[in-house]
């Protein structure tokens, strides 16, 4: 009977899947993402990935999550500063964010990788999905809300804006 990972083993052999997973991830994209080799880089056997993941998909969903606090530290400011007119909070924030594309090649790949995220949502709990993809749309659409609210901006679909603001990303990414 195999023995069950100590806490310690658990955090570091989980550390390293996700650590692999990432460099596979950002070298070839998710189909580059292979069991077999994410499991011997942590010297694991690959029935013991889903003691740590239920899917591949979501193992990068869960380095998503990990992104997502810094990306939005980095990229964000700029839309919750009140001394920023709308036009100029938007700019600020799309210059940040293309930055952040150029910068930081997980999330380049993530956004330029064809299929990536349709696959990862028909992988994963929806619930999962919408808790940890929605770090950026949900900023967004407050600060569209509250300036379209103030008057600052024109009363165009919100969704469209939010359209907008992801063409841009992915033609800069491109």
């Amino acid at each position: 009977m195999a023995k069950a990972f100590s806490d310690a083993e658990r955090d570091r052999l989980r550390a390293q899947l996700m650590a692999e997973a990432r460099a596979l991830f950002v070298s070839g994209g998710l189909r580059a993402v292979s069991l077999s080799r994410i499991t011997r880089a942590a010297g694991v056997a690959k029935t013991s990935f889903y003691a740590f993941f239920p899917s591949k998909e979501a193992l990068i969903l869960d380095l998503l999550a990990d992104e997502a606090p810094g990306v939005s530290a980095r990229v964000m400011a700029p839309l919750y500063d009140p001394m920023l007119t709308a036009p100029e909070a938007l700019s600020r924030f799309l210059e940040a964010l293309l930055y952040e594309y150029a910068t930081n090649p997980f999330l380049a790949r993530l956004v330029s990788d064809p299929g990536a995220m349709e696959a990862i949502a028909a992988r994963v709990r929806p619930e999962d999905l919408a808790r940890k993809a929605d770090w950026m749309e949900r900023p967004l659409r407050h600060f569209f809300e509250a300036r379209i609210a103030a008057g600052e901006l024109d009363p165009l679909p919100v969704g469209t804006l939010i359209d907008l603001v992801r063409s841009v990303g992915l033609l800069a990414v491109h």
